[in-house]
């Protein structure tokens, strides 16, 4: 990249003036003329005026060359000096073409960042970075990660030891119990918001009238299961609720601890009796077992899945060691592992049940008073956030603001969140106020990046030269003729045009740790990302990551008195076919 320095206008006149006069005053015919004073002040002042404008084009050079040359990032937000810290903002990178640090306030944070690119190019290297600043300064966060790199986790409970805060450090991983806490993501809330997570395993069912009716029921049914439990304080599981949909005697023993513990007054009671009315047969009033499947069957399976195996071993409890809301007033540390790669269908259903906690706990949030919520504001990073998020998380980047929460979602292009449906894409698209984008690998993403960082209007430039020669002879005529000619052309044009401020081509030639980064829709900066490491002396002292587990309760959480334990009474409430059957549902 050529820097010219241009000179002119009346400082750089007086400087040149008062050097001039210094020279001249070395001259022995004017020595004792102008005083020694004069002369030195002459030297220092326009001297030193001209040296600044001489450096000026080296302090400004751009710190990495690149961009063809061309400078585009603008000025940024929050205005920092290389290497001071700002209290109330997150350093996401530094302008690879004029070396200024960016910032995000917290503010603009709260408004979301959105993260798009191909894997392996510095996604988590930027999230990283941000987890880290918000880890020092004592906030909370929660980090979703879709594709279970082992690294991740490390990473995180080196970042958390090198503050002072492992102590902070919350594991939900259903891939390796022996590194896990406990989490049970049905067991707070009231009875809608409970079922409402539940429900969101099951696909939409708008178009099929009959699947709808299904999913309706199964709503139904998850709903007053919850009430009658929690009017009788009896702590649930997944196990709990599968053997509940399941079987008759597990539901007349459901009914008549409700009764005995309230009143067959109690609205819980009656909710429980209509609803188990629906299904008795006869005159002695039996619950109608086959038709309790073709309605459960299904959502029982789905539920069967997360109470047994590995799933089971971390979320079977009734005192889970991670309750989400507590750990966002507690600004914990939480991480959750997915593995989506060895139990697709099982982490993805996980993935979208842990959202729908979330998504309670920040409307918990919202309804505390300011001086209560998250300060610094708590963070949300998504990873991979495509595989399990459900149509209705727009709904999350509409309200977390107020709740003083900031979400992160990454993936690899447009259409992770478009297979889940267009109007997702579109709305995380419409609330999120900063966007990163990281070397792109999809035609459409990078054009519709393109499009959506915007054009200018640029100059184009067109030369063209021609040059042309003809000779002509007829010698064998009676009279000879003979002619030549030469011909050259010069064609110089300018035209003014938009073009796209960063062209899909260059989104796609980024390199690794180079991202674009749109602030608000109308600052564009050119971002290299700082990796964070750790030297090995650090790695060596702290070692691998280790679990905190509180002191076990023999007691449920919250308001419960007691857990429902149907699972150690399974043989009473399910035969041996009936258990194979749900097994052979829940992996189907």
């Amino acid at each position: 990249m050529t820097i010219t320095r241009k000179f002119g206008g009346s400082l750089d006149t007086v400087a040149l003036t008062g050097a001039g006069l210094t020279v001249l005053g070395a001259s022995p015919m004017l020595a004792d003329w102008l005083p020694p004073t004069v002369l030195t002040g002459g030297a220092v002042v326009g001297g030193g005026w001209m040296g600044l404008r001489a450096l000026d084009a080296l302090f400004k050079r751009p710190m990495f060359k690149g961009w063809k040359g061309a400078t585009i990032s603008d000025a940024p937000v929050v205005n920092a000096k290389l290497g001071r810290q700002i209290k109330d903002a997150l350093l996401l990178g530094y302008a690879g073409d004029t070396g200024d640090p960016i910032w995000i306030n917290n503010e603009d944070a709260m408004r979301h960042l959105y993260i798009r690119g191909q894997s392996g190019v510095g996604k988590t290297v930027a999230a990283s970075l941000m987890m880290f600043q918000q880890i020092q300064r004592g906030g909370g966060l929660l980090f979703m990660d879709g594709k279970i790199d082992a690294d991740n986790l490390e990473m995180l409970y080196r970042m958390a030891s090198w503050c002072g805060r492992e102590h902070d450090l919350e594991v939900i991983n259903a891939g390796d119990p022996s590194k896990s806490n406990t989490y049970n993501p049905i067991l707070f809330g009231d009875p809608d918001e409970v079922s409402a997570r539940i429900i969101g395993l099951i696909p939409s069912t708008e178009s099929n009238a009959g699947a709808d009716y299904y999913k309706q029921s199964g709503n139904q049914g998850i709903t007053t299961l919850v009430a009658a439990l929690q009017a009788a304080q009896l702590a649930y599981n997944f196990i709990d609720l599968t053997i509940l949909l399941m079987s008759p005697k597990a539901l007349n023993y459901l009914e008549s601890q409700v009764v005995s513990q309230v009143s067959d007054q109690h609205p819980a009671a009656l909710a429980l009796k209509i609803f188990l009315d629906q299904y008795r047969t006869g005159k002695e009033g039996v619950i109608d077992m086959k038709k309790l499947k073709e309605v459960f069957g299904g959502l029982g399976g789905r539920l069967y899945s997360f109470g047994t195996g590995k799933f089971g071993e971390v979320m079977n409890t009734y005192s889970p060691e991670v309750q989400l809301h507590r750990s966002i007033r507690e600004n914990k540390i939480t991480y959750i592992a997915l593995p989506t790669m060895g139990k697709d269908v099982a982490a993805n259903n996980f993935g979208k049940m842990a959202v729908g906690d979330f998504r309670t706990a920040v409307s918990w949030i919202q309804l505390l008073e300011v001086k209560d919520r998250p300060s610094p504001p708590y963070m949300g990073f998504f990873d991979e956030a495509g595989s399990y998020v459900s149509a209705t998380w727009s709904r999350l980047f509409e309200q977390a603001r107020s709740a003083h929460i900031m979400l992160m979602p990454a993936v690899q292009t447009d259409a992770n969140f478009a297979a889940v449906s267009d109007e997702l894409a579109e709305m995380i698209e419409g609330n999120t106020w900063v966007k990163a984008y990281f070397k792109l690998g999809s035609q459409g993403t990078a054009e519709s990046a393109a499009e959506f960082i915007g054009k200018v209007k640029r100059v184009a430039r067109s030369l063209s030269v021609s040059d042309s020669r003809s000779e002509t002879s007829t010698l064998v005529q009676p009279s000879p003729a003979q002619s030549s000619g030469d011909s050259n052309g010069f064609s110089y044009t300018e035209r003014e045009e938009e073009q796209y401020r960063v062209a899909p081509d260059d989104l796609k030639a980024l390199g690794k740790g180079e991202a674009i980064i749109l602030y608000g829709g109308d600052r564009v900066y050119s971002v290299k990302i700082p990796r964070l490491t750790f030297d090995r002396a650090f790695i060596d002292r702290v070692g691998s990551a280790r679990i905190n587990h509180p002191r076990p309760s023999h007691s449920p959480s919250g308001a419960y008195k007691r857990g429902i334990n149907l699972f150690e009474q399974i043989d009473r409430f399910l035969s041996s076919t009936e258990r194979e059957q749900i097994d052979r549902e829940a992996r189907d």
